[in-house]
């Protein structure tokens, strides 16, 4: 697993490949939706980044990763240093997660994150999660989320 910031710095070097930019809401968004696809993928058994995800009004949030890039406020983030070695299968995923929905703004991520049913809504209406500061998403949650979502996906075609 890795810090959300090298993950986060990857979809900016893969944006600036070509030639766009991410704001600091894609990255959180891009960030923990590319954790849940890992999760999927290994049963649970791992994730992509090593911090947990929080439950906050405006949705999942890694807070290490809202500290490391709140100083660009709603602008466009550089592309940033890779301080780890991420592995060619993760940053396949990455990969993945960023050409499906790296061309969404951050309040169309921020919508497809706020769903019924989601991981948020499930920790942040459904176990009051609005009533605790930092409520934690669980990883398990995560996982059976992003696993259901890809069993559907393959039954629907995608």
């Amino acid at each position: 697993m890795y810090s959300p910031s090298s993950v986060a710095a990857l979809f900016t070097n893969i944006a600036n490949e070509q030639g766009k930019q991410l704001t600091h809401m894609q990255l959180q968004k891009l960030t923990y939706i590319a954790h849940g696809f890992k999760l999927a993928t290994t049963a649970g058994q791992s994730g992509l980044i090593t911090d947990n995800v929080n439950a906050w009004k405006f949705g999942p949030v890694i807070p290490s990763l809202y500290h490391a890039l709140k100083s660009w406020g709603n602008g466009y983030i550089p592309s940033l240093y890779v301080s780890e070695n991420i592995e060619p299968g993760d940053t396949g995923i990455v990969r993945a997660v960023y050409n499906t929905y790296g061309a969404l703004d951050g309040v169309s991520l921020s919508d497809l994150t706020h769903r019924n049913e989601t991981p948020w809504d499930q920790i942040w209406n459904g176990r009051n999660g609005r009533e605790q500061s930092g409520a934690v998403i669980p990883n398990e949650l995560i996982s059976q989320y992003y696993t259901d979502y890809l069993s559907r996906g393959a039954a629907n075609g995608l």
